[in-house]
């Protein structure tokens, strides 16, 4: 942990924009924890050698972080994929990623886990709804996700 925050800090100092090309955990660590050796190797190599950007999409307009109160749904839509609805806000690397790991609920109480689903950013009805500027060299954007279907 340490290297990474002095390789990080290092590279913000020469340029912001650059520290988001990082792999970050929180990017990738569901893929890395819970995905299955063909989503491990569909999303990983990319990220570990620099040629491919993760984000993390949990962020909502009304919600906040707090996924108790998450409203984008994933419903399924056949037999091998989901339907996504909803929007995200404040996503780190929005409208430059390649991938995206999105949290959506996936029943109605209050109490159930979301579900992480992974997709790539050239998903029809994945849109960039906004780009969010900030003083910081650092892409944050707001994504709308509608009927967007994703294995």
């Amino acid at each position: 942990m340490r290297t990474l925050c002095i390789a990080r800090e290092t590279l913000a100092f020469r340029d912001g924009l650059q520290i988001s090309r990082l792999p970050c955990r929180a990017r990738t660590g569901s893929i890395s924890l819970y995905g299955t050796p063909e989503l491990k190797q569909r999303y990983l190599p990319g990220v570990r050698d620099g040629k491919a950007i993760a984000a993390f999409a949990l962020s909502e307009p009304e919600a906040g972080s707090d996924v108790a109160a998450m409203a984008t749904t994933a419903t399924p839509d056949g037999n091998a994929h989901v339907r996504i609805d909803g929007a995200k806000t404040w996503i780190s690397n929005g409208g430059i990623a390649d991938h995206y790991v999105v949290f959506a609920r996936t029943g109605e109480a209050r109490r159930e886990r979301p579900v992480r689903l992974h997709g790539r950013c050239d998903t029809a009805g994945l849109t960039v709804a906004e780009r969010i500027d900030v003083i910081a060299p650092h892409p944050l954007a707001t994504l709308k996700f509608d009927a967007c279907r994703v294995p």
